[in-house]
């Protein structure tokens, strides 16, 4: 700890040279703890508090690093407890950091924070003990904000990340619980992201490039994995994806990949093992997934434009898979019971199609190429088989099947 606070000691000097204006503050109380503070330019200021309660004379082994570069940036950092880590490097100007770890017993938590050119912003807020905390922006105006707590005492922590480089992206993550994992990394401007895992084990993650593009996850639980994808694949923006999970071992996944502009995707799980995937390229189009029960699965693919989709699954083991490649379809598969397969395929435009199933082990495929093609099909009871064909302008099919 020594080597640490002579080095400390040579930087900062080093520093001050280069430096006017510039104000640093540090309160320390307990053993063994450190800090290092460098500052570059003008009119930075920098403030580190370091306390704890485990020793009687306050915290121990924490470590405190800022660094800034340039111009009315301000960073604060907090630490209460033991063997806490945090950073701050800022480079650019009026940039503005805060981070807080622990309550007087807290341990061993990390947090890093690196801020490169003007007006970002980042808070970051650790609870107890081991969890992980990272905040990297690069650009103008970007947002960021980090909220993590296990709840508990001697547990393993969670980790979050966020990746923001642009300008005026947003990016919330909140974890309450266990072994959670958060990743959002924003590139464009004008993106949003808003994460919120509680429970033991859960993963998100949130990829966007472009710009005005919007993804909320929320998971409750243990185990649940949701990722969302928009605007890796090419040029596009302003889609929207919004995933809520609720129970163990559920999978959301959403691709909106380009070009793709103005697409919406909706999963809501409900249950265990489920698995919802939906794939959009193109404009304005709109899927909706709701599953609720054990080991249903849920596929969608929409390319095109303004084709809407929504499927419904309430049991087990059912499995929905709808393809849309066109203009203005709409499809719509309602699953209640066990085992139900519905396959729509759509291609063309203004095509229609809706499928009931409500029992066990029935079977529907559909498939319309054209135009205005209108297809309904319900079956209730057991076994039922229904297989149909529209190629053309303005057919229409009804089918019914009982037992």
């Amino acid at each position: 700890m020594k080597k640490v606070f002579l080095s400390a000691l040579l930087i900062g000097a080093t520093g001050m040279i280069y430096a006017q204006n510039n104000t640093s503050t540090v309160n320390q109380t307990g053993v063994n703890n450190g800090s290092a503070i460098v500052q570059i330019g003008n009119d930075n200021n920098s403030l580190v508090n370091q306390n704890g309660a485990i020793n009687p004379l306050g915290g121990e082994n924490n470590m405190a690093t800022v660094l800034q570069v340039g111009s009315f940036n301000d960073a604060g950092i907090d630490q209460k407890g033991d063997r806490n880590d945090a950073s701050i490097t800022q480079t650019g100007a009026f940039n503005f950091s805060r981070q807080e770890q622990g309550l007087g017993w807290a341990e061993d938590n990390v947090q890093i924070a690196e801020q490169v050119g003007t007006g970002n912003v980042n808070y970051q807020l650790q609870r107890w003990d081991q969890n992980t905390g990272e905040v990297y922006q690069n650009g103008v105006g970007n947002y960021a904000n980090q909220d993590q707590r296990t709840m508990a005492n001697g547990i393993l922590g969670s980790h979050a990340v966020i990746n923001q480089t642009g300008i005026l992206n947003t990016a919330y993550q909140t974890q309450r619980g266990s072994g959670n994992y958060a990743d959002a990394y924003q590139n464009g401007f004008l993106n949003y992201s808003n994460q919120y895992q509680e429970g033991i084990d859960n993963n998100a993650y949130v990829i966007q490039y472009e710009s005005f593009n919007e993804a909320y996850q929320t998971q409750y639980g243990n185990d649940n994995y949701a990722i969302a994808y928009q605007n890796d694949l090419g040029a596009g923006g302003s889609n929207l994806s919004v995933q809520t999970q609720s129970g163990s071992f559920n999978n959301a996944t959403v691709d909106q990949g380009g070009p793709a502009i103005s697409n919406e995707a909706y999963q809501t799980q409900n249950g265990d093992l489920n698995i919802a995937y939906v794939s959009q390229t193109g404009l304005g189009n709109i899927s909706f997934q709701n599953q609720l029960g054990v080991a249903n699965e849920s596929y969608t693919f929409q390319d095109g434009l303004a084709n809407i989709s929504g499927t419904d699954q309430n049991g087990l083991g059912n499995l929905a898979l709808t393809n849309q490649t066109g203009l203005f379809n709409a499809s719509g598969v309602l699953q209640i019971g066990s085992l139900n397969e519905a396959y729509v395929n759509q291609d063309g435009i203004a095509n229609i199609s809706g499928v009931l199933q409500s029992g066990t082990s029935n079977f529907a495929n559909i498939n319309q190429t054209g135009l205005g093609n209108i297809s309904a099909s319900a079956q209730f009871g057991m076994g039922h088989s229904h297989t149909l064909n529209q190629v053309g302008v303005g057919n229409v099919s009804l089918n019914f099947q009982s037992n």
